[in-house]
């Protein structure tokens, strides 16, 4: 099954496909469209709703509750009608290229992870309060696939729970 890779990855490394992103083209949303459419040549066959299903995806958090790049106050979480979409963020001003949640949800294991006391404010949104202005909160939709991997650090804010299955 194809997966997602990032630069110095080579396909005979692991023997799978890798669909990079375009990065050289200036426009984000070309970049998108144009990803959008490798995945769909290199999937083949479509999963739940349409979407690619990854094997896996590994995800960061990052501390404003962000992953991959769907960021707070941007809308991108409400994208359900593209694979891959173009997105600024509010604290930064250059556009990304973020998989759209739905082909997150349909990955068959979702893998999040999180480092540092930064981090432990933005987890706590996530898995606590499941604050829907988080955008990694959206990923709990994803129930049995999903795995945080956590410094002491970053589940400080978790409580005495922490550790615990939710």
């Amino acid at each position: 099954a194809p997966v997602l890779a990032g630069e110095g990855l080579e396909p005979q490394a692991v023997g799978a496909a890798f669909h990079q992103i375009d990065t050289s083209l200036e426009d984000a949303a070309a970049a998108a469209r144009q990803y959008s459419a490798a995945l769909l040549a290199g999937f083949g066959s479509l999963g739940h709703q349409g979407m690619p299903a990854f094997d896996l995806i590994l995800l960061g958090l990052g501390g404003d509750a962000h992953t991959a790049s769907l960021f707070p106050g941007t809308g991108a979480v409400a994208v359900e009608d593209r694979l891959a979409l173009a997105v600024t963020p509010m604290t930064a001003p250059h556009e990304r290229v973020s998989l759209s949640l739905p082909v997150l949800l349909g990955a068959q294991e979702l893998v999040v992870l999180a480092t540092g006391a930064a981090k432990a404010e933005a987890l706590r949104r996530v898995l606590v309060e499941r604050d829907p202005e988080a955008p990694a909160s959206h990923l709990t939709r994803a129930g049995r696939r999903l795995l945080f991997l956590l410094d002491e650090a970053a589940a400080g804010g978790l409580g005495k729970d922490a550790g615990t299955r939710q």
